[in-house]
């Protein structure tokens, strides 16, 4: 198996500031082959060591009324593969981390309403067998952190589980309003 050198995360990091660079693009700025470009992509991308993917800064969307992003501390029994592995499934986490400390578990959620942040912890987290104990932190201010556009799908209305919250909360707003 090939390990990373220099060179490849040289194209990776041109790729990082600049995603839509062909490779050619790449060759000309690194000063090498257009086929070593597509070689090492190609190796780094089958190797599952590279992905590029489409991330938004959830800081600057405006088109929902807003976005939660919370930061799940998780208190679990049994190997941590298995609970990382089934929180990991869950659409709306973005990131699952195996810590030292207090917790066992970190885990970053990002919803569209409170509502959809209750459901997703108390039905989908609490829920794992062997979790035990969750504790919820809201963030209040985010820098550099970046949500798939998958999640975003999802939050945007884009299936049916982000549908259903979606309804029950403008239902929730008309009858407060009435």
């Amino acid at each position: 198996m090939k390990h990373l050198d220099d060179l490849d995360i040289k194209i990776a990091t041109f790729l990082d500031q600049n995603g839509r660079a062909s490779n050619r693009e790449i060759s000309r700025q690194l000063g090498i082959a257009q086929s070593t470009v597509k070689d090492r992509l190609a190796h780094m991308f089958d190797s599952g060591k590279l992905r590029i993917s489409a991330l938004f800064d959830i800081e600057k969307i405006t088109e929902l009324p807003a976005l939660d992003l919370a930061i799940i501390g998780i208190k679990q029994t049994g190997p941590p593969d298995y609970t990382t592995r089934k929180l990991s499934l869950i659409p709306s986490v973005i990131f699952v981390m195996s810590v030292t400390g207090t917790y066992d578990i970190i885990a970053g959620i990002v919803t569209n309403s409170r509502k959809m942040l209750s459901h997703i912890i108390t039905n989908e987290i609490e829920c794992i067998d062997s979790v035990f104990d969750t504790e919820t932190f809201i963030v209040l201010n985010n820098i550099g952190l970046y949500v798939p556009a998958t999640v975003m799908s999802s939050l945007m209305g884009c299936n049916e589980e982000a549908k259903k919250f979606n309804t029950q909360e403008q239902g929730v707003i008309a009858e407060k309003t009435v």
